[in-house]
């Protein structure tokens, strides 16, 4: 039996291993995800839970989401200068890697992905779907997240996405599971390639904590949901945010920190 466990070199953003306090990078993280997430909601029409379903649901509407994939990845690319796009890898044997687009420079410090998925609590079950699943990340305070889009995985979290459905409105985003037509064009951090000896390290992978207070009209473009119900609601929404460690240009893959343990 192989479970794999992406165990990433993560930090909280709250404190550095110093014990220095980072609440004014939690602002500015929090700051740059208001930005893209006020642009995708005035970007893409409100759809109720029966409408997201129907949209996502098969080949009849998936000229209607391609097209407002497109949308969305135009708008946060004129609006806060963020354009990615999926390519072969520059990593050996890398697969898909994710790249840099357009013409601008992306500053040190820029949030450039999220790491999509559903968040399990340490004493939750993850087993069954970490087995032959390299897309599970442990963060630093053991919380665990599973970015796979396919098999259980993927079912488990349209089934938490749909339980946690507030009043007429999705309470996450459903659409990274059908890839590469998402309507948040950053949730796409699960796919990051590690770094090599010969390729550095250009993202940092910093844990956010989202205030259960954000407005719900955003919070439809969050693709993470919790596993547990008493969770919604009750906790921070928690997401991971690649967050630039120097200026990456325009073509570049995005690459991370992360080693694979199987057991």
């Amino acid at each position: 039996v192989r479970a794999c466990v992406r165990v990433c070199v993560c930090r909280h953003v709250r404190r550095s291993n110093a014990g220095v306090d980072l609440s004014e990078q939690e602002d500015d993280i929090l700051a740059q995800l208001s930005a893209v997430l006020k642009t995708l909601h005035n970007s893409i029409p409100h759809t109720n839970p029966i409408e997201t379903q129907r949209l996502l649901g098969g080949a009849r509407n998936a000229g209607q989401l391609h097209e407002l994939a497109a949308w969305a990845r135009e708008s946060v690319a004129v609006s806060n200068h963020l354009l990615l796009r999926l390519g072969p890898s520059s990593v050996p044997n890398g697969g898909t890697g994710v790249f840099m687009d357009g013409k601008r420079v992306t500053a040190k410090g820029s949030v450039v992905a999220l790491y999509p998925g559903t968040v399990y609590t340490p004493s939750e079950p993850i087993l069954i779907q970490s087995l032959h699943n390299p897309f599970v990340f442990r963060c630093a305070d053991s919380l665990f997240i599973d970015g796979k889009r396919t098999g259980i995985s993927k079912w488990i979290y349209r089934s938490c996405a749909y339980r946690d459905v507030i009043g007429a409105s999705m309470s996450c985003d459903v659409s990274w599971l059908h890839a590469p037509c998402v309507l948040n064009p950053l949730a796409v951090g699960q796919i990051v390639n590690n770094h090599t000896k010969e390729l550095e390290a250009n993202v940092e992978y910093l844990e956010v904590d989202i205030p259960s207070s954000f407005p719900l009209s955003w919070r439809r473009f969050i693709p993470n949901v919790y596993y547990g119900a008493h969770c919604a609601g009750q906790m921070p929404i928690r997401t991971v945010a690649l967050v630039a460690v120097r200026d990456i240009h325009p073509g570049e893959e995005l690459l991370s920190s992360y080693l694979t343990l199987i057991t």
